[in-house]
């Protein structure tokens, strides 16, 4: 049963939030995922992704919609997080129902020592 490592980070998208959670396997701490949630307005057949460096790391996909929320998950393998983890440039992209494309700005800083904390704590 996967196991929520870090409070998900919260962006103002006008007036809805969108939440970014890393989730990580008690089993199996080498196994990353990310939890996505959107706003309600989103364009369901384009595919979250997240991008450091103009690069895509990990795309994601919508597993369903719930009262003001659509939720998508993403794997990352460890070239991934290695991506990812001190980055400062990285983009979360997802697209609005009106076309437009949606860009976060998000940060990998601090998520290599909060994960090393989290999978010494479950031992």
């Amino acid at each position: 049963m996967p196991r929520i490592a870090l409070r998900p980070v919260p962006w103002r998208v006008g007036r809805t939030q969108a939440q970014l959670a890393f989730v990580l396997s008690a089993k199996d701490p080498e196994k990353t995922h990310a939890a996505f949630r959107a706003p309600v307005d989103v364009f369901l057949p384009f595919n979250p992704t997240i991008a450091v460096d103009d690069k895509e790391i990990a795309k994601g996909q919508f597993m369903r919609c719930v009262g003001r929320a659509c939720i998508a998950n993403s794997s990352f393998d460890n070239g991934a997080m290695d991506a990812f983890n001190g980055s400062k440039s990285g983009m979360l992209v997802y697209k609005l129902s009106t076309g437009s494309l949606q860009s976060i700005p998000i940060s990998g800083n601090g998520l290599k020592k909060a994960i090393a904390a989290y999978t010494e704590a479950i031992k």
